[in-house]
């Protein structure tokens, strides 16, 4: 992909071999390459939108509760949204939370905490940890960790 990154073919067979390895966020990647190269591509569309309702089953099916923490670049395409929550958000299994600056502190003690950069070119899941509470956030000023 790296000599002819505009080959669209290209994109889709790489999509699809990391779909069928359930590497989810990878597929997605490649999908929204494909996607902008060829905004047509109606099986492209429908494998994009695959791989982010498996990538959310797949949270939703771990033993412990989880927080994702969701960051965006500046030029972020708001048609690529990652950040959708039950309307009982208290009470879901997984939240999605668009900062790391999170009205959710309380329910981190419980859940697995992961950090997605929704823009990279290679948007994983990753383990995320902090070491500060909101308490020593306030009192430090910080807004990022």
């Amino acid at each position: 992909m790296q000599l002819h990154p505009t080959w669209t073919e290209g994109w889709g067979y790489l999509a699809a071999s990391l779909h069928g390895l359930n590497r989810y966020a990878d597929a997605r990647d490649a999908y929204h390459r494909t996607t902008a190269l060829t905004p047509k591509n109606g099986p492209s569309w429908a494998f994009l939108g695959l791989c982010e309702y498996e990538l959310r089953d797949w949270l939703e099916q771990q033993p412990k509760p989880q927080l994702v923490f969701v960051r965006y670049s500046p030029d972020h395409n708001m048609n690529f949204e990652w950040v959708y929550n039950h309307a009982d958000i208290m009470h879901s299994h997984v939240i999605w939370e668009r900062s790391t600056i999170s009205r959710f502190w309380t329910l981190m003690q419980d859940r697995t905490v992961w950090l997605v950069e929704a823009d990279r070119r290679d948007p994983q899941l990753r383990s995320h940890t902090t070491k500060q509470t909101p308490r020593n956030t306030a009192e430090s000023g910080e807004n990022r960790h």
